[in-house]
Order: structure tokens, then C-alpha cells, then sequence
């Protein structure tokens, strides 16, 4: 015979493992949708990380070129003052 304190026991772990089901079933479709979402959202910031470490590479290449300028203005104008 059953003690009060064996249903208590019982009775304690089926509502666990019904809780355990009913959070596995529901855990299931969430991450199926996070990954609906999050698939795509990666690819754009992959994406935008690509066309930033472009813009990166062009923007040094203007400013190089800016300052190759900018010295061959100071070459000038020296020697203007100097001629």
C-alpha cells in the first residue's frame, strides 16, 4: 500500500515530467522560429560587414591619395616661395 508521502512523490513527478513535455514541445517550434528569423539576419550582417571592410579599404585609398596631394601642393608652393 501507498504511503501518503509515496503519492505525494507520485504525484510531484508526473507534474514534472508533463511540465518537461509541455516546455519540449513548445521549445521545438520557438527555435524553429528564431531560426527563421535569425538566418537571414546573419546573412545581411555578413553582408554589411562586407561592404564596411570595402568601404574600409576605398576610404584608405582616397585618404593616401588626399595626402599625396596635399604634399604635392607643399612641394609647390615651397617652391614658388624659394624660386
Amino acid at each position: 500500500m501507498l504511503t501518503g508521502e509515496d503519492k505525494q512523490w507520485i504525484l510531484r513527478n508526473v507534474a514534472a515530467k508533463q511540465w518537461l513535455e509541455e516546455v519540449e514541445g513548445l521549445a521545438t517550434p520557438l527555435l524553429t522560429l528564431f531560426w527563421t528569423w535569425g538566418s537571414p539576419l546573419d546573412e545581411r550582417v555578413r553582408g554589411h560587414s562586407a561592404v564596411r571592410r570595402a568601404f574600409d579599404a576605398d576610404l584608405e585609398r582616397v585618404k593616401d591619395r588626399v595626402k599625396k596631394v596635399e604634399e604635392d601642393l607643399k612641394k609647390i608652393s615651397g617652391d614658388r616661395r624659394s624660386g
